[in-house]
Order: C-alpha cells, then structure tokens, then sequence
C-alpha cells in the first residue's frame, strides 16, 4: 500500500537526537503503512545509519552536500503524495500527521508547518532563541516556514523543483517564496509542534559554534 506520508530526514553524526525524532514520528502513525521514513545520511561516523535502520527507516548516503541536497535526495526516493521534511533534532508531536493532511486539504495549500518551540526543559538560551522566533498560535498564513518541521504536497514540490541546492541557508524561505509565487499557500499551523533540540544550550555554545 501506498503510504500517504513520506518523512525526509537528513543527519550527520546526530544519533541520539536522530533516534528522539525517528520515535516521534513512528508515535504518529497508527499503522506502519501510514508513513514512510528516508533518512539521508551525509557521511556520518557515529551510529545514524544504525539508529535509522532500527527504526525501520530507508538509509540513503550521500556525502559533502548541502542539507538542501539531502532533503532532495530524499524527496526523489519518497512514494507519497505529502512530503515531510523534519530535522534530525526535532521532535515532532503526537497528533502532527493529522494536522498536516488536514491542514492541506484547505484551498490552495501547499505547505504546512509551525515554528520550531524550545524543550519543556530547556535552559534559559534555549528558551531566548524560542521566544526570538515566536510563539505558534492558531492558523495563518506565512511568508515562510522553516524546513525542519513542514510537509508539503509533492506535486507543489517538484512543480518548482525542489529546494535550491546552491543557497548554504535559508533554502526554506526560498522555497515558500517559490510556492507563494505561484499563488499557493504556505499555512502556519500551532497543532504541528516541533520541539527543536539544536539550539545552543549555553552562551558558550552560541559563540563557540
């Protein structure tokens, strides 16, 4: 049967937030045909293919490219009609494929997503950098979402060719840009959370990445 979320991850020698992440998104489904799940390894020298597999997860490799390359590698090996594309260190939370299907389902949508939100334990750094981004409420359009935590229909994805692999950043707002131009939406919704764990934990981290 054909699954009607295909979930792109790309990681580099990420395993323990990998292994976070892969578990919510099987927590998502009721039944494993529901979803599928590509993880894009980018030559990783910890345990990530392992973990990936564990979870029943398709590995791809691909080395020394940038995560735009990744997620599209991904996408070109994906069999459902809805995209989703969430970063190794985020968490997605329970409920997040429903949201997003329904959520598609509205006039001219074609991406789906939310702002990244801290962890419930998170320090005091974290938390800054989840109140510098914002607060998800309710349903809106945006200008953009980040390419951690959205799902998109693949029709819509392939119409503009995927994500630019020459941009190092902001490939996501890109993208959105791209959608938008052709009078599509991109609908910020707060039911699909994402707890994001890679945000520096203290200021040493912040000016030591």
């Amino acid at each position: 049967m054909k699954p009607r979320v295909s979930f792109i991850v790309p990681v580099r020698n990420d395993a323990a937030r990998l292994e976070t992440c892969l578990r919510s998104i099987t927590a998502n489904s009721q039944r494993p045909d529901q979803i599928e799940i590509i993880v894009v390894d980018n030559g990783s020298t910890d345990d990530s293919p392992a973990v990936a597999r564990r979870f029943g997860a398709q590995v791809r490799q691909i080395e020394q490219v940038r995560v735009a390359a990744l997620r599209n590698q991904g996408a070109r090996h994906a069999r459902a009609d809805v995209l989703a594309f969430v970063d190794a260190d985020n968490e997605i939370a329970a409920g997040w494929v429903y949201a997003a299907l329904e959520c598609l389902q509205l006039p001219k949508a074609a991406v789906v997503g939310a702002l990244y939100q801290p962890p419930v334990d998170g320090t005091w750094v974290q938390r800054t950098y989840g109140h510098l981004r914002g607060i998800p409420a309710g349903q809106h359009d945006a200008d953009w979402l980040g390419s951690g935590n959205l799902a998109i229909w693949r029709s819509a994805f392939e119409e503009v060719g995927g994500f630019d692999t020459t941009l190092e950043t902001c490939e996501d707002v890109d993208l959105c840009h791209r959608i938008r131009a052709r009078g599509l939406r991109v609908i910020s919704d707060a039911r699909l959370k994402s707890i994001h764990h890679g945000d520096p934990r203290t200021l040493l981290e912040v000016f030591s990445s």
